[in-house]
């Protein structure tokens, strides 16, 4: 499949997606919680977990962050979004805190091709700005913030720590790919987790792919064939 037929594909959704998300959300089998987009309430609360949503600001209609409180801990996620009050207002007491931040403005326009409108317009307008972004941590000082979906390089990551810093001097995380938090109350762990770099496949469901129907196998010419140096076939 194309990228440009993958695109025009994602299109046709989107209706249904506002459509559902201007209506009450609600968790199964929570009866009687539920938010829509356009405020903050609770979307689930069980077992001394309580998830709340709340407005983002980014492009449309519909997008939401989140907080998540259990045991006395609170984690809030912002998810895409620009600086917004609704964030600072319900990102107060966080213990971990995450927040998007875009590569600055010369970046996009040098790494990425961007003129300046357009870069500017993703980087500011539907993403959070780096020094913006360091604005809203500041505002909500968490225990620790944690900044994502920035290319996150050697040559990238200084500038983008430099213009959070112009207003946030708090702890802080730029994230990369398998960083891992571990938030207690008497602390909080960054750490890489350590993977396999070289795996077998997942044998689960190897029974599932033999017993799937076959397509004819296109045949190979014989004179093809025939040169094999130690014949099979």
């Amino acid at each position: 499949m194309s990228t440009d037929a993958y695109c025009f594909q994602s299109w046709p959704p989107l209706p249904i997606d506002v459509s559902v998300t201007s209506t009450v959300q609600t968790s199964p089998g929570q009866a009687g919680v539920g938010a829509t987009y356009r405020q903050t309430g609770t979307v689930y609360e069980a077992n001394g977990v309580v998830i709340k949503s709340f407005p983002a600001v980014h492009i449309y209609d519909g997008p939401v962050s989140y907080r998540l409180e259990w045991n006395g801990l609170c984690f809030v996620f912002s998810g895409d979004t620009t600086p917004s009050q609704f964030f600072v207002d319900n990102a107060k007491g966080a213990d971990l805190l995450i927040h998007e931040a875009f590569n600055t403005v010369p970046q996009l326009i040098e790494r990425s091709g961007y003129d300046e409108k357009s870069a500017k317009g993703i980087g500011t307008m539907a993403h959070s700005a780096p020094d913006e972004a360091g604005y809203v941590l500041d505002q909500v000082r968490p225990r620790l913030a944690v900044l994502y979906h920035f290319f996150n390089d050697f040559d990238t990551v200084l500038e983008i720590e430099r213009e959070v810093r112009k207003h946030y001097q708090g702890p802080l995380a730029l994230a990369q790919d398998l960083m891992v938090f571990n938030v207690t109350a008497g602390g909080i762990r960054v750490r890489m987790a350590v993977t396999a770099s070289h795996v077998w496949p997942n044998k689960e469901r190897h029974d599932a792919f033999r017993s799937a129907s076959r397509m004819k196998r296109p045949q190979m010419s014989r004179w093809l064939a025939d040169k094999q140096l130690f014949p099979k076939f």
